[in-house]
């Protein structure tokens, strides 16, 4: 779901883990789903109350035996939406500043600012795009009676995959204002994979908009962008997509020693799906096969002189299936 939130992410060729939840109860407590007509209405709800209230709290991410918190606040001027995201936790301090589709992550330790577009979603928004074409993927089914997070009462929903190649999710939206409060993750068994919460949560007007600006002074700060557009279908890369999934972003990341990295991200709105492709090392050959951590799924092998990693919040089977579907064609020069 992008409840991965690459906000609060790290890498897998870069491993990408999620930040940010409460403690739910078990599938099994929560009364049957009812049928909604206003599945989609649901859904739309959360989508414009993410990105039209002034909100600020604090969020705590699980999963397995990893509890992350962090606080975010959200504030709407004439300029459009304005966001900070801290990450409370850790060694490194890590904050996140958003102004509409523009994301500047910072790392005081290197005094860079990471310059990145946003291409999906995250919480507490849940998905991008139109609900309809979400519905040919997904199922929508509200609950009657309430929840409660944060001390406020709250509408669930219950979003079940239509095929085995993705995740299921449990949302709770607050009732007032549709903001949702708290997202899980579900896998064919009911059980919860990951999950993010607001622990905590206040609205406007009256917020102070300090509360959107960086944390630090970071002026002289060096400026990075995260990567040169690249068209990896034109250099002779075939990679097929799961349906209802497609393409957001292509681009080239360097990382440390030089290393060059292409990524392609998917996404169906809801869940995205992450292929790295680099230059194969001997060394990486241990490494091939599949990885699983929480949400996320990871497949790794070698093409020819290249090292493949697909990564995705997805079920291992999918990103297996997108990995070993890859081919590669040289253009010739």
């Amino acid at each position: 779901m992008a409840v991965l939130l690459r906000q609060i992410a790290g890498a897998c060729c870069a491993l990408a883990v999620s930040a940010l939840a409460l403690l739910a109860s078990p599938a099994a407590a929560s009364p049957a789903p009812s049928s909604d007509p206003a599945a989609a209405g649901y859904l739309d709800r959360i989508k414009r109350a993410a990105r039209e209230l002034d909100y600020a709290g604090v969020f705590i991410y699980q999963q397995g035996q990893v509890m992350l918190s962090s606080q975010m606040a959200h504030l709407v001027d004439g300029s459009g939406e304005h966001q900070r995201v801290e990450i409370l936790d850790g060694r490194a301090h890590r904050e996140f500043l958003r102004h509409n589709d523009q994301v500047r992550t910072l790392f005081p330790e290197l005094r860079i600012l990471l310059l990145e577009q946003r291409e999906i979603e995250h919480f507490p928004a849940f998905y991008h795009g139109d609900p309809a074409a979400l519905a040919e993927h997904y199922t929508v089914e509200v609950e009657a009676e309430p929840g409660r997070v944060a001390g406020r009462p709250c509408l669930i929903a219950h979003v079940n995959p239509r095929a085995s190649d993705r995740w299921g999710y449990r949302l709770c939206a607050d009732v007032d204002s549709g903001l949702l409060l708290k997202a899980q993750t579900i896998d064919a068994d009911g059980q919860v994979l990951e999950q993010v919460a607001f622990s905590e949560v206040r609205f406007g007007p009256g917020l102070d908009p300090a509360l959107v600006k960086p944390g630090q002074d970071v002026s002289g700060w060096r400026e990075v962008p995260a990567g040169d557009p690249v068209n990896l279908a034109a250099e002779g890369w075939r990679i097929s997509a799961p349906p209802g999934f497609a393409p957001i972003s292509e681009i080239q990341r360097t990382l440390k020693h030089d290393k060059s990295v292409r990524q392609l991200v998917l996404s169906d709105g809801v869940a995205a799906i992450s292929v790295f492709i680099e230059s194969y090392l001997p060394s990486r050959e241990e490494t091939a096969g599949a990885k699983e951590h929480g949400a996320t799924s990871i497949f790794c092998r070698r093409l020819g002189d290249y090292w493949l990693t697909v990564m995705g919040e997805v079920p291992a089977g999918t990103v297996r299936q997108v990995a070993e579907a890859i081919t590669f064609e040289p253009r010739a020069p």
